[in-house]
């Protein structure tokens, strides 16, 4: 996964949506890259299974919701989810997505009211949860498969393979 840089520095909080009963292991190694990557603080949110996994693995990172200055959202999550998929709408609004907001799903700067743009990495399962159109700190991380879907359920019809033999270009 890619992280979210603030200032040049030390990452501050990063806060983690990934993993679920069926894909345990997303959540593990996204908090792990995450632990890795210099971050402060490491904030995981996630079912009680996985939480156990993820404080097994990496005992230093704090479970449940709280200030965090990035997100990292999707690795693993199930559609039948409806608690993760919920915080991932928490952490799309927290950057800034939606009506009144930094940035509008129509591509138009609101008003603003928040304390701050909380940059949001989006992978796997939280690729569904975006708007039509994004603010430049989302970042999105999706391997060929799930480029394919997501652009085919915006009008673009393509597959897999053209996403593979022209990544760049999609």
């Amino acid at each position: 996964l890619v992280f979210v840089t603030l200032g040049g520095g030390c990452l501050g909080i990063v806060g983690v949506v990934a993993g679920t009963r069926t894909y345990p292991g997303a959540g593990v190694l996204s908090t792990g890259a995450a632990v890795r990557s210099g971050a402060g603080m490491v904030r995981y949110v996630g079912s009680g299974d996985v939480t156990r996994a993820v404080l097994a693995a990496h005992p230093e990172v704090v479970h449940g919701t709280g200030r965090v200055q990035s997100w990292v959202v999707g690795p693993g999550l199930d559609a039948e989810d409806t608690d993760q998929l919920r915080q991932v709408d928490v952490a799309l609004a927290e950057a800034g997505l939606g009506p009144g907001a930094y940035f509008s799903g129509a591509g138009v700067w609101g008003d603003g009211g928040s304390d701050g743009i909380v940059p949001v990495v989006v992978d796997a399962g939280a690729l569904t949860r975006l708007p039509e159109r994004c603010a430049p700190w989302i970042v999105l991380t999706p391997h060929a498969g799930e480029l394919a879907r997501l652009l085919t359920e915006r009008g673009v019809a393509v597959d897999r393979e053209q996403v593979e033999s022209a990544p760049a270009e999609h």
